[in-house]
């Protein structure tokens, strides 16, 4: 099926790398073109929920909210799709459901249904998570180690249904943060995120301190009535100062690198967080400086795909590409400080943190994951928590590399096999234990988060 898609390839490429590479890569209509036969070719049915009440295409003559203690019932109604007046869908039910659940202010969304005659009432009933969780915060990344420190989130700020998080972090870098995002905007389904960072953190590879300071924001905007395909934007102020001469762009050891992006998104996953089904495409492009102003003056290529593929009820499979090139040239128009760093829990298990960096990454995954502990719900007074566990086994792959080219060079291969702990408020703590494929040299990472979510995300 991809076979127009061939290209020569080193000869030290493995043939598992191959595949992905040539789906994935050469130009961006050719990209485009593989994801939509991909996304044909990996497209999983499913049976309707047997949970959901049998009054397929009754009238809804009335709809209630139960266990609505501090969330607005404005959040729920902007969520949901079966409304009074229509007609009852159990797909528009799983759709709601997931949605709701994806706000990450509910532990546990069930629907009650009470017919008579030809229309139904549908009492929808909620657990909700605490409003405020206070927590130790711990950040992991591939340049600076462990970093530890106190956290609290507002998880449903005022009953909107929106997320503040403020934490600090020390240890591996002294890291302060300040962030507001949510699921919802202006009465849609949009995603948005507003962040403040500042970093102090020391770069092994160039034996400086760097002083950064970000403000960002990021979002999400569905074009189509499905909300699975839509718009992506990034607006980003970066101000980075090193104790060291010649790795900023301007002579003062100073830089500012104002950053603005635009791309597209196709999601077709069950949930935003922790899916079980469903393929994940996102393409944005990112002018760094040039037009905008600063020092710098390159353009970024991003592609995130990711498949997630059931197994029965508790096993599954997901798989990840990670593409990012830049056309800059290091010390020129691009600094040292935007390289990309891998190695550790976030990008390659089986290395060390920090083993490799370059101006552009590409970066593979595939992971089996299994149910040890399926959800169950804790209740706490008049609150509730979620969990589960999950035990997973997998496989990595990165390739790092500067100059032009837009075909990564060498990649270094990793296997790992862990358990994660899947809560609210950060998706999943994962514990595994990796190591290269070509040596046995076992290493134990620790990270949080989904790694697909980390990974993009990585800040100094």
């Amino acid at each position: 099926m991809f076979r127009f898609l061939h290209l020569p390839l080193p000869d030290d490429l493995h043939l598992s790398d191959d595949f992905l590479l040539n789906i994935f890569l050469k130009n961006f209509s050719q990209r485009i073109f593989s994801l939509l036969l991909l996304i044909l070719a990996v497209g999983v049915s499913h049976a309707a929920d047997p949970n959901c009440p049998a009054y397929e295409g009754f009238f809804i003559s009335g709809i209630q909210f139960q266990g609505l203690n501090q969330t607005r019932s404005s959040v729920v109604k902007n969520a949901i799709e079966n409304r009074q007046g229509g007609s009852f869908s159990c797909k528009a039910w799983e759709t709601e459901r997931n949605r709701l659940k994806d706000l990450d202010i509910f532990a546990d969304v069930t629907l009650v249904a009470q017919a008579k005659q030809d229309s139904v009432s549908l009492l929808y009933r909620f657990r909700e998570l605490p409003p405020y969780l206070p927590l130790a915060s711990v950040n992991k990344t591939d340049q600076d180690g462990l970093s530890i420190g106190p956290s609290i989130a507002a998880l449903n700020f005022l009953g909107t249904g929106k997320r503040i998080n403020v934490m600090a972090r020390f240890g591996g870098t002294t890291e302060y943060q300040a962030e507001v995002s949510g699921r919802q905007l202006f009465g849609h389904s949009a995603e948005f995120s507003m962040a403040w960072i500042h970093g102090d953190s020391y770069n092994s590879f160039d034996s400086t301190h760097e002083n950064s300071h970000r403000i960002k924001a990021e979002g999400f905007w569905p074009l189509v009535g499905a909300r699975q395909f839509g718009i992506v934007g990034l607006a980003e102020y970066f101000r980075i100062q090193s104790t060291r001469d010649s790795l900023t762009l301007r002579n003062n050891n100073v830089d500012v690198v104002p950053r603005l992006g635009v791309g597209f998104r196709w999601d077709t996953r069950d949930r935003s967080l922790l899916p079980r089904r469903g393929f994940f495409a996102e393409t944005r492009f990112t002018e760094n400086g040039g037009y905008l102003g600063g020092p710098a003056d390159f353009w970024e290529e991003m592609t995130d795909l990711r498949v997630y593929l059931p197994i029965t009820k508790r096993n599954g499979f997901t798989g990840n590409v990670l593409y990012q090139y830049r056309d800059g040239v290091v010390n020129q128009n691009l600094g040292r400080y935007d390289l990309f760093h891998t190695g550790g829990a976030n990008t390659l298990r089986g290395y060390s943190d920090n083993s490799f960096n370059g101006q552009n990454e590409c970066l593979l995954n595939a992971e089996y994951r299994f149910d040890a502990v399926e959800e169950r719900i804790q209740k706490l007074g008049p609150w509730s928590l979620n969990y589960g566990v999950q035990l997973v086994s997998g496989w990595d792959a990165a390739s790092l590399w500067d100059g032009n080219s837009s075909k990564p060079e060498v990649f270094h291969h990793g296997f790992y096999a862990g358990i994660h702990l899947l809560i609210p408020g950060m998706e999943r703590i994962r514990l595994e234990v990796g190591s290269r494929t070509t040596k046995v040299d076992l290493r134990v990472h620790f990270g949080l988060f989904e790694k697909t979510t980390v990974q993009r995300f990585r800040t100094r």
